[in-house]
């Protein structure tokens, strides 16, 4: 699916930022299927992290947010002509985890933190088990993705993606021992990414 022309603009405008303020050193970006469902699953350094992907990665990205970017209107309305959907993440939110599954069964890209929130240091929460939900019952390939940081002016930030995890395994019986070997997965292969 192509992206819409202000989604390509405002991409274009970003690109240009990071060249050069924020400069990017990409990795495997080769890893990214160039058609059908995926989802690009990241660790979170900061709120330029979902810029940093989308001017990376080459098919426009739907990434889930949390509902507090959209209760001012102007940037709701903004975040959603730019692929973005609410999330509320106090609690499991059954209208994103839709959302999520509709993005991908059109065989769209589906953009997602789920650590919850940004973590700047480099010990890491238990990730939130939506994520692999997803991916088991999409059937969609997971790309893990880390950010190498922090961003600073005039350096280098690295971006990596890893190869799709595969759960194939999963996909007949989907149950807690599945989602929990699915989560470890996902763990383990953002986390071992490096430039």
């Amino acid at each position: 699916m192509r992206p819409s022309r202000f989604y390509a603009a405002c991409r274009a405008l970003v690109r240009f930022y990071f060249a050069v303020f924020l400069p990017l050193l990409a990795k495997g970006v080769e890893n990214i299927p160039p058609d059908g469902a995926v989802i690009l699953c990241g660790n979170h350094i900061s709120m330029l992290d979902p810029l940093a992907i989308a001017v990376i990665a080459r098919r426009p990205i739907h990434f889930m947010a949390k509902k507090e970017l959209f209760a001012f209107k102007p940037l709701g309305a903004l975040l959603r002509s730019l692929n973005a959907f609410p999330v509320n993440r106090k609690n499991t939110d059954m209208s994103a985890m839709r959302t999520s599954i509709s993005i991908l069964k059109d065989g769209r890209v589906l953009g997602i933190f789920p650590e919850g929130a940004r973590r700047k240091d480099e010990a890491h929460p238990e990730l939130e088990t939506g994520v692999g939900l997803i991916a088991l019952r999409s059937k969609a390939a997971l790309v893990p993705v880390r950010i190498i940081g922090p961003y600073r002016l005039f350096r280098k930030t690295g971006v990596v993606f890893g190869p799709p995890v595969d759960f194939r395994e999963f996909w007949a019986h989907v149950d807690g021992n599945a989602l929990a070997e699915a989560m470890e997965r996902i763990e383990k292969a953002i986390f071992s990414l490096s430039i």
